[in-house]
């Protein structure tokens, strides 16, 4: 979660295409790419391998009926 909106000419929208946020209820925002993955194992290694070592702090969620849940890896 950022505090403040990421400038757009941030590296990691370049590196990653299509990213979006989303202003969260508790107040500051999140970026997502939104994807679809074969299977959770198979995005937890997306998150770990790819986006992890530009984003520390980069964790999985997933959305059901509009709902958000972080996954645990």
């Amino acid at each position: 979660m950022a505090t403040y909106p990421m400038d757009k000419s941030n590296p990691l929208f370049r590196q990653f295409g299509n990213v979006m946020y989303e202003k969260l209820p508790e107040g500051g925002y999140s970026y997502l790419i939104m994807a679809n993955f074969s299977s959770k194992d198979a995005a937890l290694k997306f998150v770990q391998t790819v986006v992890r070592p530009k984003s520390e702090h980069a964790q999985l969620i997933q959305f059901t009926e509009g709902k958000r849940k972080v996954v645990r890896d």
